[in-house]
């Protein structure tokens, strides 16, 4: 990351065989394969490891001299772009997918590969708005032809797709989407047509999907992710008056398998599943907890799934089982229901005389602000 900014490099590493004393050698390759100029942007490795794509703005040239990189501009961004990588080749060598043209200067790209290899799925953003068009290039017939063979599915900005997974044997995507279902919901868009050899005028001349739900939009819960794992699984964090909820489904029909106790109220930062294994780990952390990992695994015939804490972050001085949490309602001027959270030391009784100290934050895809109020770090009474 340069200075603190949203630009980043990315470096290709070469681990080499484990040595005698069984630890692995890894070796920078320099310039050579650093790719710079990058904002925004994952990595989506094809099938065979060979390359992946990512996502950048052009280079500075000399038509572009007023351009920098290192953190401290504030002029304007255009041209974002998608690129492939062969790995072992240079940046200057890297192939063009597709780029803002001069008409949507703005736009901004995201990328995936499926994991079976067949489908590059890119995202396309106009702003900000959870909003966004989804295109795909079949990889299996179109590979170093991209360009020329980009199928909009959905050519409008008029809702959010998430690119879950995709099913070969139903010929279909495994999406989440907040059309019609602010709250979102998890989907299987269904190809009506064969996208061979068929061109863009062709196949955008009729529908090419029909969805179905898989788990419905909820009346209060707020979709954050959703992965597959364990083969016909999905593994879902939902947001529930600002406390996520981790849940297990049937991918076949939307069943709720099973919902994971937490360790308190909280948040799950992240989720590392593959749609083929049998494990899947999160990361926990709230108020109080730095972070706390867990793994899971779902291959014992019971309903319920194996939790075993497998990391804990732990900050000095600080003992998390030494303050509570508490989690109470507010009404607003609006009968808005608020959400808050009191957090103070388990021996520090509130009383009509404690003191707070209040904060508020707003949450992207929070439907309500969230108050903090850490009585305990003000002087207060003791039991």
């Amino acid at each position: 990351r340069e200075c603190g900014s949203d630009w980043v490099s990315i470096s290709v590493l070469e681990i080499i065989e484990k040595n005698e004393s069984n630890s692995a050698i890894i070796r920078h390759l320099g310039d050579k394969e650093t790719l710079k100029w990058i904002k925004f942007s994952s990595i989506a490795w094809i099938h065979d490891e060979s390359g992946f794509y990512y996502c950048r703005y052009p280079a500075v040239n000399d038509s572009n001299p007023k351009f920098t990189a290192d953190g401290t501009e504030t002029n304007a961004l255009f041209g974002h772009g998608i690129y492939y990588h062969a790995l072992g080749t240079t940046q200057d060598e890297d192939r063009l997918i597709v780029r803002a043209s001069e008409e949507s200067a703005t736009w901004l790209f995201g990328c995936n590969v499926s994991e079976c290899g067949k489908w590059l799925v890119i995202s396309v953003y106009e702003s900000c708005a959870p909003k966004n068009q989804l295109w795909i290039v079949d990889l299996s017939k179109y590979f170093n032809r991209e360009s020329d063979h980009i199928v909009k599915i959905i050519d409008e900005f008029h809702a959010q797709f998430g690119f879950i997974a995709y099913e070969e044997q139903e010929n279909c995507f495994i999406l989440s989407t907040n059309l019609n279902a602010p709250r979102k919901r998890v989907v299987r868009m269904h190809l009506n047509v064969h996208l061979d050899s068929t061109s863009n005028s062709d196949v955008n001349a009729v529908p090419l999907f029909r969805m179905n739900d898989i788990i419905s939009e909820r009346t209060s819960d707020v979709l954050s992710s959703a992965q597959i794992v364990n083969r016909d699984q999905l593994v879902t964090v939902f947001r529930r008056d600002v406390i996520d909820i981790l849940q297990l489904f049937n991918l076949r029909n939307g069943e709720l398998l099973h919902t994971f106790e937490l360790p308190d109220l909280g948040s799950i930062d992240q989720i590392h599943a593959n749609s083929l294994s049998q494990i899947f780990t999160f990361q926990f952390s709230n108020f109080t907890t730095a972070g706390i990992s867990f793994l899971v695994d779902l291959s014992h015939s019971s309903s319920t799934p194996s939790v075993t804490q497998i990391a804990q972050i732990n900050v000095p001085h600080i003992n998390p089982s030494s303050y509570q949490t508490e989690q109470i309602f507010a009404t607003s001027k609006d009968g808005t229901s608020v959400p808050m959270f009191i957090i103070r030391k388990r021996r520090n009784r509130i009383t009509e005389n404690t003191y707070t100290l209040n904060t508020t934050s707003h949450t992207l895809n929070t439907p309500a602000d969230t108050l903090n109020t850490p009585a305990d770090t003000l002087n207060t009474p003791a039991d």
